[in-house]
């Protein structure tokens, strides 16, 4: 069976999965590296939706509207984009 390899969005070296990330995951250094990396992209996933808050705060106090909370439902950041467009949010 040929290995897998895995790459993180640039952000992890192209690095093969083997033998010792199957058999001993808490030890595995190809482990540790993938949790790191992938704390990195949850870090700045974090930080955008962040920057999208404010921004939407922002265009909602320059239009004088509330564009609400995020729910399953309801997605301020888009609606803030359709307002800025001109569309009906």
């Amino acid at each position: 069976m040929e290995p897998a390899s895995s790459t993180l969005a640039g952000s992890a070296p192209d690095l093969p999965l083997n033998e010792e990330l199957m058999t001993n995951p808490n030890e595995c250094t190809q482990c540790v590296q993938l949790d790191a990396a992938l704390g990195n992209v949850i870090d700045e996933r974090d930080h955008q939706a962040e920057l999208l808050d404010e921004m939407t705060t922002a265009i909602g106090a320059v239009l004088h509207r509330d564009f609400g909370e995020h729910s399953s439902a309801n997605d301020p950041w888009r609606n803030a984009l359709h307002a800025l467009k001109g569309l009906e949010a």
